[in-house]
């Protein structure tokens, strides 16, 4: 006896007809199957093998920022002789700039 099924979820079996439920399982198979474009989209892709010039580039960008996270802290561990307000704020402003600058340096990505 073979079994037949129906756009609209009716299972047809020899004469008799069925009603058989469609449930969320199916549906998402039959999403996932349509959606589905072979091999290729689905599955994650390797990097591209990164030139020399990239390689530099991401090795500088490392140097630069350990080099301002640095700076960021010689602010304050060597402070010199003025100890005013106005230098205070200045201090602070380029801390928080070297810090985010070098954090960002620190960060970069292939593309």
């Amino acid at each position: 006896m073979t079994t037949a099924t129906l756009p609209s979820g009716t299972a047809a079996t020899g004469t008799a007809m069925t009603k058989k439920p469609i449930t969320r399982a199916v549906l998402s198979q039959k999403a996932l199957f349509e959606s589905y474009r072979g091999d290729e989209s689905l599955r994650p892709q390797p990097a591209p093998e990164l030139t020399q010039t990239a390689q530099f580039v991401r090795w500088m960008a490392r140097i630069v920022g350990v080099a301002l996270m640095v700076a960021a802290l010689g602010l304050w561990a060597f402070p010199g002789v003025d100890w005013t307000a106005e230098l205070a704020v200045i201090k602070l402003g380029l801390t928080c700039f070297f810090t985010i600058a070098g954090a960002l340096s620190l960060t970069v990505r292939k593309s």
